[in-house]
């Protein structure tokens, strides 16, 4: 039965449509080309009428039966289509043109799971190609789907100005009237008022550093203050294992290092780790973990869970595989679709990454980011963080947090204190009293 099964269609909302057009060309044609190119018609006729269609009005033709026709006779496709006869008929097939635009997303929904079909086809071509790696095969194969999804989110972020600002004053409402951040916030006030209210939806902010001076630290706090909003969080640690990232939340939540436990420690451990265990955080600790893998595991957890934050600990160690020719132009392709992600899903991607050398003695700069690549150009904030005294092993240790790009804001620094046994970072005013 499968193999006469045809491919989805719609003809007669190919046809309502193109009778719309004809009915209604000066309203309707610019409607219809917002949802419709041409190759979402199923019948070649359509493809053909459609394309004189637009032909007509792009020359500032009239478009109607006469110079319909005449265009397709010109193109000696009048008889193809059905003659003189067809085009009355369309002109019969709908009372008005009201509903263009909906016909027209009939007929793309169709389109859209042929296009589905034919990505299943080529798939399985690669699967059965065996002198390819199957990496390769993976990362081509979700290449199909993602470029179907890409054009009907593009479809779909078509926006009225209107519409875009009623967005504009719900959010001002919200952060106005009642406090409401407009991202996810960072725990830390300083850094928060900068951003204008936390890591907001659909950015790239990259936190970069020397090593050693606070880059995982950081992440791991941004993690913890975001589940304690109840924000579905992912870590990709590729420099420490889950094990080694997990003891680090338990140290900065309760106070402990599982790896030094005293006397009378037990009972507090114990019964702490009952409450963390309902953090909404999953950790992947992949030692070679390529930025495909990544976004893939993203999308899923995105749409069984809700994910609202990602972080990424650290660029420099994640791979592709894509073969470039060069470390410069991994780099690039890895925060080009980080960027594309959180466009894609819109939520906020942190992303740790190294400094070059230079900046060890002095306050770095956007050009000290290591193996740049397009981190300056992809990223909608880059945080830096320097020690003005040098890394050491003092209980306490002032940072600097250098907000170097902001695209959304302003620039700006200011001073917090390192403090090593509890893994955290506290405002420089409440230094004394911690080390106490």
């Amino acid at each position: 039965m499968a193999k006469n099964l045809l491919p989805p269609h719609n003809i007669e909302a190919e046809e309502a449509t193109l009778g719309a057009l004809l009915i209604d060309p000066k309203w309707a044609i610019p409607q219809v080309q917002l949802v419709l190119k041409g190759p979402e018609f199923y019948l070649q006729k359509h493809r053909w009428l459609y394309a004189v269609l637009l032909d007509l009005y792009a020359r500032h033709e009239p478009v109607d039966f006469l110079t319909v026709t005449t265009e397709l006779e010109k193109r000696g496709q009048l008889e193809a289509v059905g003659g003189a006869v067809f085009i009355t008929q369309l002109l019969n097939a709908v009372p008005s043109a009201a509903s263009a635009v909906s016909y027209a997303h009939e007929v793309r929904q169709t389109h859209v799971r042929r296009r589905i079909l034919d990505a299943c086809s080529a798939a399985a071509r690669l699967a059965y190609d065996a002198q390819r790696p199957i990496e390769q095969v993976a990362t081509e194969a979700e290449g199909l789907f993602l470029t179907i999804r890409d054009d009907l989110a593009y479809q779909e972020r078509l926006q009225p100005f209107a519409q875009i600002l009623q967005q504009l004053y719900d959010e001002a409402a919200a952060l106005y009237h009642d406090g409401i951040p407009l991202g996810v916030a960072t725990g830390m006030p300083a850094l928060d008022k900068l951003l204008g209210g936390g890591l907001r939806k659909g950015t790239l902010n990259i936190v970069a550093a020397r090593p050693g001076v606070g880059k995982s630290v950081l992440l791991a706090t941004l993690a913890v203050h975001a589940l304690r909003l109840g924000v579905p969080t992912a870590l990709f640690s590729i420099e420490m294992r889950g094990l080694e990232v997990a003891g680090r939340i338990v140290q900065k939540e309760l106070g402990l290092d599982y790896t030094r436990l005293r006397e009378g420690d037990w009972p507090r451990f114990a019964d702490g780790l009952g409450p963390l265990s309902e953090f909404p955080l999953w950790i992947d600790d992949s030692p070679r973990l390529a930025i495909e893998d990544l976004c893939t595991k993203v999308r899923q957890l995105y749409a069984q869970h809700n994910l609202g934050l990602v972080l990424l600990d650290y660029i420099q160690l994640a791979e592709t595989h894509q073969r470039l020719d060069s470390r410069y132009l991994t780099i690039g392709q890895i925060t080009r679709e980080l960027k594309h992600l959180a466009q894609e899903l819109q939520i906020p991607i942190v992303a740790a990454s190294q400094l070059g050398r230079d900046a060890d003695h002095r306050r770095p700069t956007l050009g000290d980011l290591r193996e740049s690549g397009n981190q300056e150009a992809d990223a909608d904030v880059v945080l830096l963080l320097h020690r003005p005294n040098g890394v050491d092993n003092a209980p306490l240790v002032e940072t600097e947090f250098i907000l170097a790009k902001h695209r959304q804001g302003q620039a700006g620094l200011f001073t917090m204190v390192f403090h090593k046994a509890q893994l955290r970072f506290v405002p420089l005013t409440d230094a004394t009293s911690q080390l106490a």
